[in-house]
């Protein structure tokens, strides 16, 4: 919703500045084609840190909110001690669907970061990963025909 405030106040800055239509277009299309780019770059570091991690077991403890973070984390128990997630938590009615204490989980621990990706954390990466990959080539796509 951010993105879209945010192209509208370019858009209609770059009208009011005199500007022609075809300048707001390529203005806003290179925009999308940088937000796709970092998109796609936050999602591609976190599946390599996932592909190098290390597999480990592990039970959910407690979602928390630190002082440090923005969004509240699962934290699990590993031979390593409580580690948290890379990834927030999930929706309140869902985590009991999503987070079980009494059962082990298979976590991906980047030891680098004393981090995790849990298996949300996992089809979020890949799914933000295939999707960064479309949008990317997308607006691609459109800067290409647009010169």
């Amino acid at each position: 919703m951010e993105l879209f405030i945010a192209a509208a106040v370019i858009a209609l800055l770059l009208l009011v500045l005199g500007n022609g239509l075809g300048l707001t277009l390529i203005v806003l299309s290179a925009a999308l084609f940088l937000v796709s780019a970092a998109i796609l770059a936050v999602f591609l570091f976190c599946l390599t840190e996932i592909i190098f991690s290390r597999r480990v077991k592990g039970r959910f403890v407690r979602c928390e909110k630190k002082d440090s973070y923005k969004f509240s984390v699962a934290v699990y128990e590993t031979a390593d001690g409580e580690v948290a997630n890379t990834f927030p938590c999930e929706m309140k009615m869902l985590r009991k669907f999503f987070y079980r204490p009494e059962k082990d989980t298979v976590l991906f621990y980047v030891k680098r970061r004393n981090k995790v990706y849990d298996g949300i954390s996992l089809v979020t990466t890949v799914v933000g990963a295939v999707s960064g990959v479309i949008m990317f080539c997308v607006t691609a796509a459109v800067m290409k025909s647009m010169f």
